[in-house]
């Protein structure tokens, strides 16, 4: 009798722990089911661009279920997209205290840090991201942007390079034809980013063969090309300088940058009558551009005309009294009139 009631308890417990699975399954289906509408109806919302309305159905289901990991970085998406910066950084932060080496959400992370201009904090994620993997190159791209904003010029130099120098079989015919290579875009401001900054440290052959590269692939941009007649001319290959302004300059007649630059090399070699006319007509259209002034006093300078450079120096002067370039170029005509 004691063994039938002894089985009769164990049928009688197991058929209570079927009859709760069971209901739990139920319950469980019933709740996924929801949950699963309600990410559809996102999804939808979503596409429409309806972020607020995105938010509102997370929310709900985070209170019904606050460990759902996805949906909490779905969460910390959309409030990135719809700016709220603050309460994005705090769900990624959450999500990070759980998955401490999830690049994913150091790399999203950061790039919320980069907008917020929190530069220091956003370097922190990426280069947490490289301890991880050290060859991971949207870490590397980041880091090089935040860098340049930091004027940290080597690590500028080191991050893009991972970018250019990365053995990924990357060929110049599928950069230039834009075939199977996704990094395209960011190889390219690699480059430029790279000329830019070995221009910035007067380091010219580097600058000249990252723009010559950059150009290579992509020739529509105005700015590589000014970039390198600028390296072209402060690294005095005068005639290389000469040739693309004035190809710009055909390209751009308004712009007097190109034209004040181009004025300067003329000087420079010292054909002073072609160099005074631009520098007069950037002055006509721009009365107050800096570089053509002082570069007309300048051209004045060289051909012993003080008088006239003392005029032009004299109103700059006052137009630009911190200027140091203004102070030592007044100073220096000042002492040649004694």
């Amino acid at each position: 009798m004691r063994k039938i009631l002894i089985l009769l308890a164990i049928f009688v417990i197991n058929i209570s722990l079927i009859l709760f699975s069971w209901h739990s399954y139920r319950e469980f289906r019933r709740v996924e089911g929801v949950f699963v509408d309600l990410l559809e109806q996102a999804e939808k919302y979503k596409k429409e661009k309806r972020f607020r309305r995105v938010e509102e159905i997370y929310r709900r289901i985070l209170i019904e279920k606050p460990g759902y990991v996805e949906v909490k970085l779905g969460l910390a998406h959309v409030l990135r997209w719809i700016e709220k910066y603050d309460e994005a950084i705090a769900v990624y932060q959450e999500i990070l205290r759980m998955q401490p080496t999830n690049t994913n959400i150091l790399y999203h992370l950061g790039r919320v840090y980069i907008w917020e201009k929190e530069y220091d904090l956003a370097k922190k994620c990426f280069e947490s991201i490289l301890e991880i993997k050290s060859d991971d190159l949207p870490a590397h791209f980041q880091l090089a942007r935040v860098n340049l904003v930091k004027k940290n010029y080597g690590e500028v130099v080191n991050h893009y390079q991972k970018i250019t120098m990365h053995p990924s079989g990357v060929t110049k015919f599928l950069l230039k034809y834009g075939v199977g290579y996704k990094w395209k875009e960011e190889y390219l401001e690699a480059l430029l980013r790279l000329g830019e900054v070995h221009l910035l440290r007067k380091e010219y052959r580097e600058a000249i063969n990252n723009l010559r590269e950059f150009i290579d692939i992509h020739s529509k941009d105005e700015m590589p090309y000014f970039l390198l007649a600028k390296a072209y001319d402060e690294n005095k290959q005068y005639d290389k300088a000469t040739g693309i302004y004035e190809e710009l300059l055909e390209k751009y007649p308004d712009n007097m940058d190109i034209k004040a630059h181009l004025a300067m090399v003329y000087g420079w070699v010292k054909n002073f009558k072609k160099s005074m006319k631009l520098f007069q007509e950037v002055i006509e259209k721009a009365p107050y551009h800096l570089e053509a002034q002082l570069g007309l006093a300048r051209v004045y300078k060289w051909q012993g005309l003080m008088n006239q450079s003392f005029q032009i120096l004299r109103k700059v002067a006052l137009e630009y009294p911190q200027n140091q370039e203004v102070i030592e170029e007044y100073s220096d005509v000042k002492e040649k009139m004694k």
